[in-house]
């Protein structure tokens, strides 16, 4: 197992399903491309290192959608 493997499917998604919302902070964008790779069609990555602006208007449109 590499570990890029170890880190999704040891640490990441045991704390999302344990939680149902992840939130990671990567400054240096170490894990970026790890949590991109996560998503899935019932697991969305919303990715706010470029915009914090867009990823929050994406993540309020996703909560209204739950609201159905």
């Amino acid at each position: 197992m590499s570990i890029r493997t170890f880190i999704q499917t040891e640490i990441l998604l045991p704390r999302l399903r344990q939680a149902g919302l992840l939130v990671v902070y990567d400054g240096e964008r170490r894990y970026r491309d790890l949590c991109l790779e996560i998503a899935a069609p019932n697991r969305l990555v919303i990715d706010a290192s470029e915009s914090s602006i867009e990823a929050r208007e994406a993540a309020q449109a996703l909560s209204r959608l739950a609201c159905l």
